[in-house]
């Protein structure tokens, strides 16, 4: 929850103030690494394929959030958002 307001905050503001920026960074390294290390465990479960790098699959899965977030507030419904989110989950097989 906290992560949110943080991003909606800091899309709000954008990146011209450096403390604001620094928030931001922070905030993308500590999602980044959260679902690096899933990953990880994904990986040696055998639920994802085990040939990718985990930190450029969590810049992918990022790139894919904020792609949903722009097709929400672009007025997609949530039948195509779950699409989007099963596509690029089966991306990661």
């Amino acid at each position: 929850m906290v992560l949110r307001f943080v991003n909606q905050l800091c899309a709000a503001i954008g990146r011209s103030k450096p403390e604001v920026a620094k928030i931001q960074d922070a905030s993308a390294r500590g999602l980044r690494a959260n679902i690096s290390k899933a990953v990880r465990e994904a990986q040696a479960e055998g639920s994802v394929c085990d040939d990718g790098d985990p930190g450029e699959i969590a810049d992918f899965l990022v790139a894919c959030i904020a792609g949903i977030r722009v097709a929400a507030c672009g007025g997609a419904d949530r039948k195509a958002l779950n699409s989007l989110a099963r596509h690029a989950l089966r991306a990661l097989r």
